[in-house]
């Protein structure tokens, strides 16, 4: 019999449990049960086994008892222990175990009702569509729709990747789900798997496919080789395992998490899986074990909404779930093989994960598509912006067609003065909008433009987003300089490097509760910046990283010792790393230069007593503690202000010792500075006063063009003042953008006095307020 697997069971002393699952996991199915093997112990006795069964001397006793073919002794105790009784028990056991085996065989398997309709759709996506799911797609496709299902039909057959973000309304979703089904029962892939949001959006498209394998006639008229197994199961679950065709079992599963499509010789769909899972789950090493013994792994991958809205205003949360997607999913078919994906999408927010995947300069591998339910508007042809507004007059009209819309339906109307409106002026409301899906009419409406501007009018927010896929900004006031503008100031400048032109080197620390984050700047002539360096202590050791998500804090790397301890301890091993290192400068020669930091700022305002304590106890007039306050318009500029004793007035900042604080301080006007960083970032190249950044590319500078953007100003007006005041948008950090200003401050204290003869910069349309639903920033 050759060795025993070590790590399989014992068959000369196998337990009584063990020997009933094996009894019953062959083609028979159930053949045993706890009941019956008991029996057959005490009736043979120590023959068997004792504790324990003996599976040759079992198998040999059976075979003697049913045959009758005893010997010797065991043959004349058969025959004394032998009634009628036990006679009738085995014939109608007979009787119940081939009824069973007979009860769990599918039977006779129909030939498709219409071969030629079923070659037909499985040749052509858009037709097994249009033939099996009519009362999902009822509507005529638009041309954008043709154009998508070609994208997905080439995906699947080639293997590619495909990113689509569609209008709300538009079915993706659904025929999407469709599509996996379409590539099972042509047999073009062999293992799906859903992935949602989370693990209940994912299920909810596996329920949606399940439904159609079990209710759709036509289908299963046209495909019952693998319709009819499945309705044999009448939604119970447990009769999959015993299953059988001709005798053989069809290895089907009907799981809540997964589906395996029946084996069924000839049929293309057999063996077919479809699992599911959230984004967050388990999708490294996903596998499954065929019958033959061979290893499945998954070759086409479905993600539906990968995002929610709140990850896609975080972040941190779209890096991770976009290394997630790039990373484990898409390695999800092994090493040496390629796997089919296909990602439904709607932009939510401004360079969220859908914004990126359908991106083609950001991720190209993804073929990205962005459909709109209104590609054309009426453009200002006095606008000379690239973001030009809406015709006024053209949305004039519009206006007053919203507001007799709106009156009419205050007194019940159900918009019939809106629809008498829209018939009265529709050749001026429709000049110049070319709709993509002229079918999509909301009922009421007379036509796709009506129902299409009913939405933005009602929602613009929701339109812009999910409409359109390209939401607005949550602000209404121009942004001062955008990722683009910081991209631009990139040099070639290795990072830690310091451009030959510079004479002073600057840095500066903000202190937060998790992590401090720091800069170091060069400053020359004409106040001309460059960001050397960045980072956080603890060094996050990731690209990209959020202050509330951070791993590496100073709680860890201090962890018992108090918050005050904390930040001194953080705060001498940063200055000490940051102080210590000389800067190389860049040079064309052999014999390289070097700085050294000639001033350092440290954010005083979070923990003033830490702080000033650090500073006063590392005696070095390198160092000093420093905050920054917003004035406003109605407050006195520091330039206009009184030197007192022991103070030193600079461009809007001073340095004063506060009561109780025996250490000079650098007290700075944060708005002023912020402004006057803006200009230098979004400065041409060259120009006095301009910001540059060290080399590197947008990924790799990903969290720091995140927190340089992360504020916008809203320009006021008091006591003859105009003042940009600067806010931080929801769910963004901005420390770094708060070093840059910090160092901005320091470089002025240092002696750089040429920043008040202003920037250079590009032509901008002039920043003021803007109102209403097609405001565009």
């Amino acid at each position: 019999m050759g060795k025993r697997d070590p790590d399989g069971p014992d068959y000369r002393a196998i337990r009584p449990g063990e020997l009933v699952q094996l009894l019953n996991s062959t083609a028979l199915g159930s053949v045993a049960t706890d009941r019956s093997v008991r029996g057959h112990r005490q009736t043979a006795g120590h023959r068997v086994g004792n504790s324990r069964v003996d599976l040759i001397r079992y198998v040999g006793w059976m075979f003697e008892r049913i045959h009758g073919q005893e010997s010797g002794e065991s043959r004349s105790v058969s025959r004394r222990g032998a009634t009628a009784y036990d006679a009738h028990k085995e014939r109608a056991r007979a009787r119940q175990a081939e009824a069973s085996i007979s009860g769990r065989d599918i039977g006779q398997m129909p030939k498709p009702e219409n071969p030629k309709r079923r070659e037909a759709a499985l040749a052509s996506l858009k037709v097994f569509y249009e033939t099996y799911f009519s009362a999902t797609f009822y509507l005529p496709w638009s041309e954008a729709h043709i154009k998508s299902i070609a994208d997905t039909e080439r995906t699947i057959l080639r293997n590619e990747m495909l990113a689509e973000a569609m209008p709300r309304g538009w079915g993706k979703s659904s025929r999407f789900e469709r599509a996996a089904l379409w590539a099972g029962l042509k047999g073009a892939r062999r293992f799906c798997v859903i992935i949602g949001s989370d693990e209940g959006a994912a299920l909810e498209i596996l329920d949606a496919i399940k439904s159609e394998m079990e209710s759709n006639d036509r289908l299963a008229a046209d495909f019952p080789e693998v319709c009819l197994p499945i309705r044999k199961l009448n939604r119970i679950t447990q009769r999959a395992r015993g299953q059988t065709y001709m005798g053989a079992p069809t290895f089907i599963a009907w799981e809540e998490r997964k589906v395996v499509f029946p084996t069924i010789p000839g049929s293309p769909a057999s063996g077919f899986i479809v699992r599911v899972s959230g984004l967050g789950g388990r999708v490294r090493g996903m596998k499954h074990a065929r019958a033959d013994g061979t290893t499945a792994r998954p070759d086409l991958v479905l993600l539906d909404d990968p995002q929610t809205d709140d990850s896609a205003h975080s972040p941190a949360q779209v890096e991770k779930r976009l290394r997630l997607i790039n990373g484990p999913v898409l390695r999800m078919a092994g090493p040496d093989q390629r796997i089919a994906a296909m990602c439904s999408l709607t932009v939510i927010a401004p360079d969220d994960l859908a914004a990126r995947l359908i991106d083609r300069d950001q991720s190209p591998q993804w073929h990205g598509r962005r459909y709109e339910t209104v590609s054309q508007f009426p453009r200002d042809p006095n606008s000379k912006t690239s973001k030009a507004k809406f015709d006024p007059g053209w949305w004039g009209l519009w206006q007053r067609y919203g507001e007799v819309r709106a009156n009419g339906l205050r007194r019940d109307d159900d918009g019939k003065s809106a629809n008498r409106f829209y018939r009265q002026h529709r050749t001026e409301l429709e000049a110049g909008v070319a709709i993509a899906w002229k079918h999509k009419v909301e009922p009421g409406d007379k036509t796709a433009i009506q129902s299409a501007m009913n939405w933005l009018l009602d929602d613009p927010e929701s339109f812009w987003a999910e409409g359109q896929n390209d939401p607005k900004p949550p602000e209404t006031t121009e942004a001062a300089f955008d990722a683009d503008d910081a991209m631009g100031k990139v040099l070639k400048i290795p990072r830690g490097v310091v451009p030959a032109t510079a004479t002073v080197m600057t840095a500066f620390v903000d202190v937060q509760l998790a992590y401090l984050p720091w800069m170091v700047c060069a400053w020359g002539d004409g106040f001309q910046g460059h960001i050397v360096d960045y980072g956080t202590w603890p060094d996050q050791q990731v690209a990209y990283f959020e202050r509330r998500g951070a791993k590496r804090t100073i709680a860890r790397a201090y962890p018992k010792k108090t918050r005050g301890e904390q930040l001194y301890l953080s705060l001498q091993s940063l200055s000490a790393e940051l102080l210590s290192r000389s800067w190389r400068v860049e040079t064309e020669g052999t014999n390289a230069a070097e700085l050294s930091i000639d001033l350092m700022l440290v954010d005083a305002g979070y923990d003033t007593d830490t702080v000033v304590q650090f500073c006063r106890e590392l005696r070095n007039p390198r160092v000093m503690p420093s905050r920054g306050d917003g004035l406003k318009p109605s407050d006195t500029p520091i330039p206009e202000r009184t030197a007192k004793d022991g103070q030193k007035l600079g461009h809007h900042w001073m340095i004063h010792v506060p009561q109780k604080r025996a250490i000079r301080h650098v007290f700075f006007d944060t708005n002023r500075w912020k402004s006057r960083a803006a200009e230098g970032m979004s400065a041409e190249r060259g120009a006095p006063g301009t910001i540059t950044v060290c080399g590197g590319t947008r990924k790799t500078h990903r969290v720091l063009l995140d927190q340089l953007t992360a504020e916008y100003p809203v320009t006021t007006e008091a006591r003859g003042r105009k003042l940009d005041l600067w806010y931080c948008r929801p769910n963004r950090d901005n420390d770094l953008w708060d070093c840059l200003i910090g160092n901005a401050v320091a470089g002025s204290v240092r002696g750089i006095t040429a920043i008040g003869h202003g920037v250079a910069r590009r032509p901008r349309p002039k920043r003021r307020r803007v109102t209403g639903p097609w405001a565009r920033t």
